[in-house]
């Protein structure tokens, strides 16, 4: 269907509106630090699961890290966020993993491991990864180059790092790259740190002054960069597939190339395909990461977690517990609170509640902002006739 000027210049429109609303909310809510870094001293990653299938002995070496993972929740002491459950057929075990086992993993050979993704908002966990419980399947799991790099990145400050996915078609990945790059061109250009952030170090005058206080030392900056994988990498493969899995707009299957902004403790804002993949779309997309935070809880922001390699608190440890950590046995390991109609009182983030006056306030700019929108559209339809 044909777009016409007249349509697109509508939902502009309607989009400029809306920044200008969120920007007013943003003040109201009175948290200044931008959401990627937010997000990296605050919301801690979602876990996935991995389930070792077997009868009897296990290689030694992969149980021994798998052991660690089960106990400890790391890889030589470094933090991970993967749960491993063992699971011996010789014994009983509960009928959803059960359940499991006859879905995905009867009549292969064993061991064998299956992992699956974080659950989402609507309580489900997608099994995409099975594989021969070794050692080399087991690393491949839980790091690659590209992981590495990434965490290092952020880690040294940058904002967000955006990964250009190829997928072998030289026209379609040129393509791609050119936009990635008059984005981050663009993003550099026009986003700036919110003001009212609060140094390390530096004492806050009042308590509402808390939430816009930075608990990392790591410098707080506009920073954007990009980083390619190659679809094919057998190295990324699980990095690959990870991110295809998790992503609504993938589940049809993507021959092209894609795009995924990484930031915080490695979250995916959103996977942008061919389809969506104009300046304009990522542009707003990186508008989202650089702004201020004004929703704290993770669960009610865009996204997902990636499953990465890498102590985040090593520069402090009280950073906020957005979930609980798996519980040690059992089937259904992963108990999460992040559903799409949040629990507040059963989540660990603390949430200030506003008063009765700023409330009002908030009503009040909600109000006139809908009457400033639907006043604008009507200017702007007749301005067209």
């Amino acid at each position: 269907m044909k777009i016409t000027n007249r349509k697109l210049m509508n939902q502009k429109t309607i989009l400029l509106f809306s920044l200008a609303f969120l920007s007013v909310v943003s003040v109201i809510t009175a948290c200044n630090i931008p959401v990627f870094r937010y997000a990296l001293e605050r919301w801690c990653p979602d876990y996935y699961t991995c389930y070792v299938f077997h009868r009897g002995a296990l290689d030694a070496d992969a149980k021994e890290i798998a052991t660690e993972i089960d106990e400890k929740y790391t890889v030589n002491g470094v933090p991970l966020n993967l749960a491993c459950r063992f699971v011996d057929l010789n014994k009983k075990h509960p009928k959803s993993v059960m359940k499991l086992y006859v879905e995905h993993v009867k009549g292969n050979k064993l061991p064998i491991m299956v992992v699956s993704t974080p659950e989402n908002y609507s309580g489900n966990e997608k099994v995409f990864w099975i594989k021969p419980f070794t050692k080399e399947s087991l690393m491949q799991v839980v790091d690659s180059p590209t992981r590495v790099a990434l965490y290092e990145k952020i880690m040294h400050g940058e904002s967000a790092v955006w990964v250009l996915f190829t997928s072998g078609d030289k026209k379609r990945d040129d393509a791609a790259r050119a936009v990635l790059s008059a984005t981050i061109s663009n993003l550099m250009e026009t986003c700036e740190v919110p003001e009212g952030v609060i140094p390390v170090g530096q004492e806050v005058t009042h308590a509402s002054e808390e939430e816009n206080k930075l608990e990392l030392g790591i410098p707080l900056k506009i920073s954007f960069s990009m980083m390619e994988v190659s679809q094919q990498d057998p190295a990324e493969a699980f990095f690959t597939e990870s991110i295809r899995s998790s992503s609504d707009n993938m589940t049809n299957g993507v021959s092209g190339p894609f795009i995924v902004p990484v930031f915080g403790q490695g979250r995916v804002a959103a996977s942008v395909t061919e389809r969506d993949m104009s300046v304009d779309n990522m542009t707003y997309l990186g508008y989202y990461i650089s702004a201020a935070c004004s929703c704290q809880a993770k669960a009610q922001n865009i996204g997902f977690d990636l499953l990465m390699l890498g102590d985040w608190s090593k520069f402090d440890n009280q950073l906020v517990q957005d979930r609980k950590l798996p519980p040690v046995a059992g089937a259904g390991a992963l108990i999460t609170e992040d559903v799409l109609d949040i629990v507040i009182e059963k989540s660990e983030i603390v949430v200030e509640k506003k008063t009765t006056e700023q409330s009002k306030i908030l009503l009040g700019i909600i109000a006139g902002t809908v009457i400033l929108l639907v006043i604008g559209t009507i200017a702007i339809k007749k301005k067209d006739e």
